[in-house]
């Protein structure tokens, strides 16, 4: 797996070290909601990268299990956060719209 994708900008998606591809989830934040990295990669992720690419803050909760989330994280603009652990889903929080980034390795 390569190190933190670039905070900004268009990037290359990097494979994992077994040449599988990444589960990616971006847009812009505009409601609450929950991206299933387990559905997507049809197991927990074990690396994570969480990218907030917006001008405004970005909330969430990460969850093990897809039904019990952890307290409330908050990213400013331009950071990011990396969990090798693992991450069944992340619930996105609208406060202000502000764009994100997922890039989740099983």
């Amino acid at each position: 797996m390569a190190g933190a994708p670039p905070k900004k900008g268009p990037y290359e998606v990097q494979a994992a070290a077994d040449g599988s591809l990444p589960f990616v989830s971006e847009g812009t934040l505009t409601t609450n909601t929950t991206i299933n990295i387990n559905a997507g990669l049809s197991a927990n992720a074990k690396n994570v990268f969480l990218i907030n690419d917006g001008s405004n803050t970005l909330t969430y909760k990460i969850s093990v299990d897809g039904t019990t989330f952890s307290d409330a994280i908050t990213l400013k603009t331009d950071e990011y956060k990396v969990y090798r652990r693992d991450i069944h889903s992340i619930q996105l929080i609208h406060s202000s719209n502000t764009d994100y980034r997922i890039e989740a390795y099983a």
